[in-house]
């Protein structure tokens, strides 16, 4: 049987099996982190320090301030934080699917029930209960029941 469940536990909503997310997940990553995009990411990067170096010449932006840019590219992310943020993205985007998908059939089959129970008034709904119950045989079965 395949493994439905996300990996590492939790719940079990994936109907894609752990085997072909795994498959369909590394073409994701394929796309959107070949090494063509992260050379891309790590030039811009040399061309935002540069910048900013350029801004704290003019007097533009304090030392400080530049400090702090700096740390922030340092910080960047790298390919495996990039791979990790596709697979969440595309975890939370299952999940979302799954959730209006699932919400839309439940709404379709609430609609005429709650249409009839707001539509009715209680006493009219009690009344119909009744008469459903006696209809069934109700009244039969609670008079065996109270002669006992």
């Amino acid at each position: 049987m395949a493994d439905l469940c996300w990996p590492g536990g939790g719940s079990c909503l994936c109907l894609v099996p752990h085997q072909e997310r795994e498959a369909l997940m590394s073409f994701i990553s394929d796309l959107f982190l070949s090494q063509e995009e992260i050379a891309r990411g790590q030039e811009l990067d040399r061309k935002l320090a540069e910048l900013n170096r350029r801004k704290l010449e003019e007097g533009r932006i304090s030392q400080a301030t530049y400090d702090e840019m700096q740390r922030n590219i340092e910080r960047g992310t790298t390919a495996d934080e990039y791979a990790g943020e596709v697979d969440q993205a595309f975890d939370e985007g299952l999940q979302e699917g799954y959730d209006r998908t699932t919400g839309a059939i439940k709404d379709t089959i609430k609609a005429p029930f709650k249409f009839t129970w707001d539509i009715l008034p209680w006493p009219v709904l009690a009344l119909a209960g009744v008469g459903l119950f006696i209809w069934l045989g109700g009244a039969d079965w609670l008079r065996g029941r109270l002669n006992k």
